[in-house]
């Protein structure tokens, strides 16, 4: 009988240790770190978790959990659970994996909250319209033929190339010469809502809006704002026009005022990370910040932007743009 108990007992062991996690299974790790972070989250607790530990599981894993996540009564926890889900699409070569979180997004996009609904439609500008299904333009179609549609539904609606609600965004125009900076919703022009729709008209090919986009930009007479700005409307464009005017920059020796203080960065700066932000097979890697560009990045740019007869985008960025 002794012998017996210690045979079932052997067997109870090799049974928990059979069912037990994997200490080195990235995906039980990764798991475990995202369910930790949303717990402190959820408590307003300082968040401990690096997502770079989250990151390592499998996207697929990673994404199925996070749907849990993106309907919990937390504002923030929604909020996080969306920018994981932008990140680990960003870095994925899967297309599937890509609608997968712009579906997700999408959904974000009626988030009773300003905050996610504001940061979905931004996540969304790292995309193509590839990435968007029929039915997540379907979606989209709601949103924006809304009264009032938001900013960002109307960029997205560019992105995803709604070429059937142009007539919609087409209603939203007017001079942007004449809006005051009081309008609301606006800070000057750039923040109107016309000049969002003639963006989204020119991110879809427009001809006139495109000109029209370049004209404004370049009539801006504060370098700080055109340059540091308003030249990433238009790399939101996605135009050879626009692409031409950003190379232009990029060949300018010219720097912000001396008032930006020592080391502002140079217009060539500027031009040089948002090439890198978009165009595919570019020389230089992207680094987020202007000022992170020494001179031999800016020559080897400017050597590659010659020798190019067309350019192919990124169907995914690797950061977002900020348009508002």
């Amino acid at each position: 009988m002794k012998h017996t108990g210690c045979c079932w007992f052997a067997v109870l062991i090799m049974l928990v240790f059979w069912h037990a996690p994997c200490a080195g299974d990235p995906n039980e790790t990764a798991l475990l770190a995202l369910r930790q972070k949303m717990q402190e989250l959820q408590k307003g607790h300082v968040v401990t978790v690096d997502d770079r530990e989250i990151l390592v599981g499998e996207p697929e894993v990673i994404l199925a959990e996070l749907q849990v996540f993106e309907k919990d009564p937390v504002e923030r926890v929604r909020w996080e659970a969306h920018a994981i889900g932008w990140r680990i699409a960003i870095q994925s070569d899967e297309p599937q994996i890509r609608r997968d979180v712009v579906s997700s997004l999408i959904r974000a996009c009626s988030d009773p909250s300003g905050l996610v609904r504001e940061s979905a439609a931004e996540f969304l500008l790292a995309f193509t319209a590839e990435a968007f299904t029929e039915d997540t333009k379907t979606w989209l179609r709601a949103l924006v033929a809304s009264d009032k549609p938001e900013r960002g539904m109307i960029l997205v609606a560019g992105v995803a190339d709604l070429r059937d609600q142009a007539p919609k965004l087409r209603a939203l125009l007017a001079d942007e010469t004449r809006l005051h900076p009081e309008t609301p919703g606006a800070r000057g022009w750039y923040g109107s809502i016309p000049w969002t729709a003639r963006m989204a008209l020119g991110r879809m090919g427009s001809r006139d809006d495109i000109e029209r986009c370049i004209e404004l930009v370049e009539s801006e007479p504060d370098p700080v704002l055109r340059v540091g700005r308003l030249l990433q409307h238009l790399a939101f464009i996605r135009q050879p026009r626009a692409i031409a005017l950003l190379q232009a920059y990029l060949e300018s020796d010219k720097g912000l005022p001396p008032e930006q203080g020592e080391g502002a960065p140079l217009y060539a700066q500027y031009a040089l990370n948002l090439l890198a932000l978009t165009l595919d097979n570019f020389p230089v890697r992207y680094k987020r910040s202007p000022a992170m560009y020494p001179q031999e990045d800016i020559e080897l740019a400017r050597t590659w932007m010659r020798a190019q007869q067309q350019f192919k985008f990124l169907t995914v960025m690797p950061d977002r743009l900020m348009l508002w």
